[in-house]
């Protein structure tokens, strides 16, 4: 991580411990710590360590993989045949893949959940003027022919794990906000500039913008 990084996460850790305290299943990985590691003829760097959000059930049945900032530009990876399912893709393709084959279909209750859950997230890291961050989709699928109580186990552990959702089809959802320390700075109001610039992008749809609304 980067020094910014760094200090703007030692500001907030009395905060956004508060937050993970009264929101038990907020979609914020959860930091376990910062870490100073020296080595010879090499600077000193800083590792934060983060909770694994994609520990798939099934490594096998993975179908998935998505980094979404909700943003459209400069955000596609491409996808043909040989697209290996492990392979991370971004905004346009899972836009694309959903439009030709509903890979993202939940109940109505857990979408209200999920959308309350990602609002108060949103709104924290919002009042820390933090942007750019991710939500990690990580998508497995349950075989059908898995007998009923395979399910009603699998049921029972996503209650108690906040980064998954299981829906009626047997697709395990794990989702997560990742990569929350980029504040909106003066280097990113040039981001924005720069690309909307040079390269005729809306600067409204890209993913450096200021976190207001």
């Amino acid at each position: 991580m980067t020094n910014s990084e760094k200090k703007k996460m030692l500001k907030m850790v009395p905060k956004i411990y508060l937050h993970w305290k009264d929101n038990l299943r907020s979609l914020i990985s959860r930091v376990y710590g910062i870490y100073k590691v020296k080595m010879e003829a090499f600077k000193p760097i800083h590792l934060m360590i983060i909770a694994n959000t994609l520990r798939f059930e099934n490594p096998g049945k993975i179908m998935r993989i998505y980094d979404l900032k909700g943003s459209t530009e400069m955000r596609e990876e491409g996808v043909t045949k040989s697209t290996p399912p492990t392979k991370v893709l971004k905004d346009v393709d899972f836009i694309k893949n959903q439009t030709l084959k509903q890979e993202v279909e939940i109940t109505r209750q857990s979408r209200i959940d999920l959308l309350r859950r990602m609002r108060s997230d949103s709104e924290f890291l919002r009042d820390q003027g933090i942007m750019d961050y991710s939500v990690l989709l990580g998508i497995e699928y349950n075989n059908p022919n898995e007998t009923e109580s395979s399910v009603g186990n699998l049921r029972r552990f996503t209650r108690h794990r906040a980064h998954s959702v299981l829906d009626k089809d047997r697709r395990l959802y794990h989702i997560s906000i990742i990569d929350f320390l980029q504040p909106f700075n003066r280097g990113k109001r040039m981001e924005n500039w720069a690309k909307s610039t040079f390269f005729f992008k809306d600067s409204k749809r890209l993913s450096a913008v200021e976190p207001v609304w």
